[in-house]
């Protein structure tokens, strides 16, 4: 069974009527966060993160955890006030999780760039296989259908690995380049450093080009920094 799969058997019986669960999102080397939401948005939702390996967590089995989280739409359980029957909700999901004694590995597919030799060199011969392999999973979660065009070298303000991704409208470039601390970046990984920009906007519509693409550009940014152990 898939990580979607599963969540959705385990999961599925303890919803309410009309609730959904979305699409699993990788948060984590080990952990994918789930989401339950009500119908038509009508109310906050639940979330999830499902994990193995060791850490803090609501509740424990043998070979998963479990935890409840908050965010945008999402009810805080912390809260004095937060509704009786979401809690009760959010807590019998992490039992349900933590009970399973078969199922997905959570784990990431691959994990890298390994190996000796020039940064960008390896981030070349890595990226298509573990970009390509996670685009569209629970890993790097794909809705509005981006393809991977490309991995290519560029020569910006240093030597760059240009990861290019198109929908059939629309182009994102995510750059990878060793950690600089002295520049900024959207994302600082445990080696790396990731920025973003499309050819379809100026450079003065950085905000615009979030807003566009920000569903993609959080993904890969969280699915890479779980990658770059």
């Amino acid at each position: 069974m898939t990580i979607t799969t599963t969540a959705q058997a385990t999961l599925g019986p303890l919803l309410p009527e009309g609730w959904t669960l979305s699409e699993p999102r990788r948060r984590g080397p080990e952990t994918i966060e789930l989401q339950l939401h009500p119908p038509d948005g009508a109310g906050p939702g639940v979330g999830l993160e499902w994990s193995e390996g060791e850490g803090p967590a609501y509740a424990r089995g043998p070979r998963y955890r479990a935890s409840y989280r908050r965010g945008p739409g999402l009810v805080d359980l912390g809260e004095e006030d937060a509704p009786p029957d979401l809690r009760a909700l959010a807590l019998a999901a992490c039992d349900a999780l933590a009970a399973l004694t078969e199922g997905p590995s959570l784990g990431l597919a691959s994990v890298g760039p390994r190996g000796d030799g020039d940064p960008i060199d390896l981030l070349l011969a890595a990226l298509p296989e573990a970009v390509g392999g996670a685009l569209g999973t629970a890993d790097l979660p794909n809705p509005e259908g981006w393809a991977l065009v490309e991995v290519v070298e560029m020569a910006r303000w240093t030597r760059v690995a240009e990861v290019r991704l198109a929908t059939q409208d629309r182009t994102l470039t995510m750059i990878v380049t060793p950690t600089d601390p002295e520049r900024p970046a959207f994302r600082r990984t445990a080696g790396h450093d990731l920025v973003y920009y499309s050819d379809d906007l100026a450079v003065g519509e950085h905000d615009a080009l979030y807003a566009r693409d920000r569903a993609m550009i959080d993904a890969f940014a969280t699915w890479f920094d779980a990658w770059d152990r």
